[in-house]
């Protein structure tokens, strides 16, 4: 077990913040310094928050011996394993809604086994049923999302002591309750996944706003890159000196709020009309560029790549990103030179995000 203490000071909240790595603990998921904390809490009385981003058992399945991960046959998205309480275990693609049968064979190899990987709030039920004979209350948007199943969770909270939720801002109209003790926050390193430039700015405010919102003494902060600069600015609480470093970076690539960034997107069913019609539009805008060089246009840059998600509701899907310090005046000339407009692009001129 590795974990390092940040003194109270440092949070500017008067808390005790404990940062775990990962990669030194015997369980992949649930750490030794996570289950004493929670023995402990539980003998005292008191409650237990466990915050986990994902809806599901786990992230999903994987062959034991060919490697093979099932997907959503209308979206380039792994299928999220669930283990409901009662029925059959089911697969469901995260974007389009739809349901898939799992067996424990391999369809692919017909010798391997699935074997389930990644985290998800349901295993964390499952794991603190066995462990401690009590059963958790989850508290996510489909179980908050009306009056009536709010005040359920309220009357189930008199004798539960541990909850669960995707997000400390779905639990916020509950904190009420009493004053409770721990707080645990899994896979804290996730957003740092993302290749978005935002992403070491979520991955600081997840951090930061858990352990300044939690009305709790002790936060556990879990995470496989515990030497990451950004999760250690964001556990002590050092708000100025992450947003200098983060100021700069931004600067320094022109990303808003020091340049625009502007995405174009096509999508279509057939994959070959999409490499076509991104491959026709992002040689003009390149001659454009080329054609009428000056002054104001030398941060613009022009490249296609495709999206996070690269299949999404049977259609296939690319982006053109135009980005810079001075992309304005060349937009709008490439906007009506080349009649983008008219094209069936989706647009997104000052995007907040590139994935």
């Amino acid at each position: 077990m590795a974990y390092e203490q940040f003194p109270a000071s440092l949070t500017a909240s008067q808390k005790d913040v404990f940062l775990i790595d990962m990669k030194t603990e015997q369980h992949p998921y649930f750490s030794e310094l996570m289950i004493r904390g929670i023995n402990k809490t539980l003998r005292q009385w008191w409650s237990v928050w466990i915050i986990c981003n994902k809806n599901s058992y786990a992230k999903g399945l994987i062959c034991d011996s060919c490697w093979y991960i099932p997907q959503c046959k209308n979206c380039d998205i792994t299928i999220s394993y669930h283990k409901p309480w009662e029925g059959d275990d089911f697969g469901m693609c995260h974007i389009c809604k739809s349901y898939y049968k799992f067996s424990t064979n391999c369809s692919q190899c017909a010798k391997g086994k699935m074997k389930t990987y990644g985290l998800g709030i349901q295993q964390i039920q499952e794991y603190i049923l066995k462990t401690y004979k009590t059963q958790p209350l989850i508290i996510n948007s489909a179980s908050a999302n009306s009056l009536p199943k709010v005040k359920r969770i309220e009357e189930k909270a008199i004798t539960n002591k541990i909850y669960l939720s995707t997000s400390l801002a779905t639990t916020a109209p509950f904190l009420w309750w009493e004053s409770p003790w721990l707080t645990i926050l899994l896979d804290a390193d996730n957003p740092l996944i993302l290749p978005d430039y935002q992403a070491q700015s979520n991955c600081f405010h997840l951090i930061n706003d858990t352990i300044m919102q939690s009305p709790h003494q002790t936060i556990l902060v879990q995470t496989k890159k515990n030497d990451h600069p950004t999760i250690r600015l964001a556990c002590k609480g050092a708000i100025e000196e992450f947003t200098k470093s983060d100021t700069e970076r931004k600067q320094q690539h022109h990303y808003p709020p020091f340049g625009d960034i502007c995405v174009l997107m096509y999508k279509n069913e057939i994959e070959q009309n999409v490499f076509s019609t991104i491959n026709k539009l992002y040689q003009e805008l390149t001659y454009l560029k080329e054609r009428h060089p000056n002054q104001e246009q030398e941060t613009v840059i022009i490249y296609a790549t495709p999206p996070l998600i690269y299949k999404a509701y049977n259609k296939y899907r690319y982006h053109i990103i135009i980005r810079g310090k001075n992309i304005r005046e060349f937009v709008e000339n490439a906007f009506v030179k080349l009649e983008i407009n008219k094209r069936w692009f989706k647009i997104d001129r000052q995007a907040k995000e590139i994935i």
